[in-house]
């Protein structure tokens, strides 16, 4: 007979369980935290969108294979924050979920506005930013 996830932590020490609960929720703040760090990667690739967008046409002259290159670079820009931004949300859903399949469930209180929004903040970036990446290659076209 296979044991679940659930027998095989309640045969653990309380010392292990702690080791394994502590372990997990340490793993779940950096999650929570690495997902509130997309913000300042913003403000660095904003650098980078002013540099191409103050090019030089004596320095490199916009033909259609730069063109064609900075419209591929641009696009790669929010697509990967799309993705980091999902691999981060559901890396928080299979912590909470390992949790949930050895038997420790956690208190659900209502959130704060405040808490709401920031959790909303990532997502809400993501797109204004890829709407102002669609507009530039608009621009470069």
């Amino acid at each position: 007979m296979e044991t679940t996830s659930k027998e095989k932590f309640d045969s653990l020490s309380d010392s292990q369980k702690m080791a394994y609960i502590q372990t997990h929720l340490d793993l779940f703040q950096s999650v929570i935290s690495a997902r509130m760090g997309i913000l300042p990667a913003f403000s660095a690739i904003a650098g980078g969108l002013l540099v191409i967008a103050t090019f030089n046409p004596a320095l490199v002259p916009l033909n259609v294979t730069v063109k064609v290159l900075i419209t591929i670079l641009l696009l790669i820009i929010p697509v990967s924050l799309f993705f980091y931004n999902y691999d981060l949300k559901n890396s928080q859903t299979r912590i909470l979920k390992s949790f949930k399949n050895v038997g420790i469930e956690f208190e659900v209180k209502p959130e704060s506005k405040l808490n709401q929004v920031s959790r909303v903040i990532p997502d809400i970036g993501i797109v204004i930013f890829a709407i102002i990446i669609l507009i530039l290659v608009v621009i470069i076209w």
